[in-house]
């Protein structure tokens, strides 16, 4: 059972250090710059927005923005991750550490993340090792939307960036949001990411490309297998 803490008696002190602090006038706080998080978060949102303009079939989506160390991608795309009261939404996460590149990066991925999302409407399975292999369908999906894609070895097919004559039509739009907002805001990590690395997860929360010259730590985690029947 739990018990509930002895009430605090005036007199009573904190244990800890017994140095004593002199009290200092504090100066009123600096007010936020307007480059916060929302805003970064809310230009990912209008450029996503913009291409469901050009593409009907993209579904409706939870954008996220946040440096995840656990993984490494630049996003990732995962179906049915929120609850809503209509329903459930995909979670369309982008890496904050990728928001110091220039708004055309930034915006292939997210276009690369449209992908997943246009092929969860179209019913289309276009990833295959738990995600983890983009196959021929992905591929296809990716040119029709406006990507540059090359073969990998290991991961299937990989984008490279937009073609410059969708960046110039109708991902323009998308691109003027992105460039707007873009380098206001990001989390550093030490890390210099450029264009082609990772992407990330796709459709059932498995992650999607795994290569690229990621310099990230290794991790500290431990896995535990439990060899009992």
């Amino acid at each position: 059972t739990l018990s509930q803490p002895a009430p605090f008696k005036p007199g009573d002190k904190p244990k800890g250090r017994k140095t004593a602090r002199k009290k200092e006038a504090r100066e009123p706080a600096a007010p936020l710059p307007p480059e916060r998080t929302s805003v970064v978060v809310t230009a990912i949102e209008q450029a996503y927005a913009a291409l469901r303009e050009v593409w009907s079939e993209l579904p409706d989506v939870a954008v996220t923005v946040f440096y995840d160390r656990h993984r490494r991608n630049r996003g990732y795309f995962w179906r049915h991750q929120w609850v809503y009261k209509a329903g459930r939404l995909p979670e369309l996460h982008i890496d904050s550490t990728i928001l110091r590149e220039p708004p055309e990066s930034i915006l292939e991925t997210l276009v690369h993340e449209s992908v997943h999302g246009r092929a969860h409407t179209l019913g289309i399975r276009e990833t295959s090792r738990e995600g983890r292999y983009h196959n021929r369908r992905f591929a296809q999906l990716a040119r029709d939307m406006g990507l540059a894609v090359e073969r990998d070895r290991r991961i299937g097919y990989r984008t490279t960036e937009i073609l410059p004559e969708w960046l110039q039509g109708k991902y323009q739009p998308a691109l003027a949001v992105i460039s707007k907002a873009s380098g206001k805001l990001w989390q550093g990590s030490g890390i210099d990411r450029g264009p082609g690395d990772d992407h990330g997860e796709n459709g059932d929360g498995s992650e999607g490309d795994d290569g690229g010259d990621d310099k990230r730590p290794a991790q500290r985690m431990l896995k535990a297998v439990c060899q009992c029947a």
